[in-house]
């Protein structure tokens, strides 16, 4: 443990790693050989990686250059790849490095503190394989607009792209997180945060994110790009109720993009949602006069970006005596404790805890928070269920107990 954490620190402080073989010297002096890093190992192992096609140092740079095997289209990097701050080549002169680079496999690689306002001086990038659990890192470069890697398109690595000041979009049409051949480890993590006030990310981009049901998103913070543009997407049944409200959108939608507000003005066209599975935005269904939500019968995911907002805020909607959302699985909420939250509707939903727990049990084995109306967990509905349930016992036994002695009273009257 303590060599891999001596490993992620040279990759986090850009200290170039040199040595086949790590030692730690004890404080009585005595150097111990631990042998190579089993990371390092596993790279030098790999069928993948030829001779002379190995990048020795971890950060790119002119102290080094001579060392790096240009002339290769697959390169590893034991000791991870990375264009940071201490990079001293310009563009042209890493446009002309890396031009046959398509290929990396490292258990970091990263782009940071640089103040490129993209990376394409590494155009030829098709893959990068972290082995499933190194990272593909984006981060701190304030003058990135955006990544601008039109021909990657198979990343094996966790993704975190996040506070590069001036970056609008990713621009990375092609990516695909895939499992590495070479690994069998578990879920990917995404955080694509921080970035420009006015960032967005497509939708094609997201759902390549989306792509296995247990990658866990973090801190996922933006919008969503509008699909005025995207006609492949329009015809796939996405509708952007940015641009088409609900009162004029069309009846076979399948994907809703940007936050859907149902309110007093449109809830007469809730039909309309009937075959949705998936939002991409928050759900607000606010000031209406509906009843129940069957009208959400096929919703499966709802992926936010907006940072501290509930998924799903239901309030003020004195007739609603039912949300059930029977199909409702999956969401990310970025920075947000409650993620489903009810408020001020109709008495019927705070008299039982089934439409709280149906939702809880339907999201998560273990959070009892994310779900509350009013303000109050499932638990502590329940909780209350059953004192008024105990108070109303405990007053009919009083009750009962008047009865009989006032009875008692009258027979002794009579007898005596």
């Amino acid at each position: 443990m303590i060599l891999l954490f001596s490993f992620f620190l040279a990759l986090i402080f850009g200290g170039p790693a040199f040595a086949e073989n790590s030692t730690i010297t004890p404080q009585n002096g005595t150097e111990i050989d631990y042998g190579p890093d089993p990371m390092e190992l596993e790279i030098r192992q790999d069928p993948r990686c030829l001779p002379g096609c190995f990048f020795e140092t971890n950060i790119l740079g002119s102290w080094w250059l001579e060392d790096f095997p240009q002339n290769c289209t697959t390169v590893c990097a034991p000791f991870g790849f990375r264009i940071d701050g201490q990079t001293d080549l310009s563009e042209k002169q890493l446009t002309e490095i890396l031009k046959n680079m398509k290929n990396v496999i490292a258990f970091q690689f990263a782009v940071t503190h640089t103040r490129f306002k993209n990376t394409h001086f590494l155009a030829k990038l098709e893959t990068v394989d972290c082995y499933d659990v190194g990272t593909f890192m984006h981060s701190i470069n304030y003058r990135m607009e955006d990544i601008g890697l039109l021909n990657l398109s198979n990343v094996s690595c966790n993704i975190d792209i996040g506070t590069n000041n001036n970056m609008t979009r990713l621009n990375l049409p092609q990516l695909n997180l895939v499992h590495s051949p070479y690994a069998n480890y578990s879920s990917f993590t995404v955080s694509v945060s921080y970035n420009h006030p006015d960032f967005c990310i497509t939708v094609p981009e997201m759902l390549k994110f989306m792509v296995y049901n247990d990658t866990n998103f973090e801190w996922m913070i933006g919008d969503y790009c509008r699909l005025s543009n995207n006609s492949e997407l329009l015809s796939q049944k996405y509708c952007d109720v940015r641009d088409t409200p609900l009162e004029v959108m069309a009846s076979d939608c399948l994907k809703i993009v940007g936050n859907l507000l149902i309110d007093e003005k449109n809830q007469n066209f809730v039909g309309k949602l009937a075959n949705v599975d998936t939002i991409f935005g928050n759900l607000i269904i606010r000031n209406t006069n509906l009843t129940d939500t069957n009208f959400l019968g096929s919703l499966i995911t709802i992926m936010s970006m907006r940072e501290g907002e509930p998924v799903i805020l239901i309030e003020n909607n004195p007739e609603l005596r039912n949300v059930t959302i029977p199909k409702f699985v999956k969401y990310h909420a970025p920075q947000t404790h409650v993620p489903v939250q009810m408020y001020n509707n109709s008495a019927e939903l705070s008299k039982t805890s089934k439409f709280c727990y149906d939702l809880q049990n339907q999201l998560t084995d273990t959070m009892t928070w994310i779900v509350r109306i009013n303000g109050l967990v499932c638990d502590y509905i329940q909780r209350d269920i059953d004192a008024e349930i105990a108070r109303q016992t405990r007053d009919n036994l009083g009750s009962g107990r008047s009865v009989v002695f006032l009875m008692g009273i009258f027979v002794l009257n009579i007898l005596f």
